[in-house]
């Protein structure tokens, strides 16, 4: 009993190690937007029409308090991926669901890039059009080593600016 439970600690950690050093194409434009735009102080707009690389035509951030039904209002579109202990990006075109980023998590080992809402808005799940998803990108450098060897790189923030 005692091997298998090392066993499924050493699996899941080998999953969490995996899940973090993969960042999506969109995650890599976002972290990119911000590296070349940021300047001295780590911080810019993004224009989420300028970092995508596919058609679409809403888009739904969305945080670890949303549910599925909250994403699927928002979006229009039925969306039916778990919600929970996640935070993400949805995006569809002509009411079909075309690009998606999920952020498990994970508080000891955080996203590399993480989504927030800042502003007069109380949900964590807003909807956006191609004209209106501009967002403050920042970045943060990390002060020490975490458990995976993380140490003197970034972690990255894509804000939504809600009136």
């Amino acid at each position: 009993m005692k091997k298998l439970n090392i066993i499924l600690v050493i699996l899941s950690l080998l999953l969490l190690v995996g899940c973090q050093a993969k960042d999506t194409i969109l995650t890599k434009n976002i972290v990119k937007a911000i590296d070349n735009e940021g300047g001295e102080n780590g911080t810019c707009q993004i224009r989420m029409k300028d970092v995508t690389n596919f058609k679409w035509d809403k888009m739904v951030m969305y945080g670890l308090s949303s549910s599925n039904e909250e994403v699927s209002k928002a979006l229009g579109v039925a969306y039916d991926v778990p919600t929970d202990l996640v935070s993400g990006l949805v995006f569809a075109y002509n009411h079909k669901i075309v690009g998606e980023e999920i952020v498990p998590y994970y508080p000891e080992y955080p996203n590399r890039l993480q989504y927030w809402t800042r502003g007069e808005s109380t949900s964590f799940c807003l909807s956006f059009t191609p004209d209106n998803a501009i967002f403050e990108g920042s970045r943060e450098k990390r002060e020490k080593k975490d458990d995976i060897g993380n140490a003197g790189d970034y972690y990255y923030v894509m804000t939504a600016i809600t009136k």
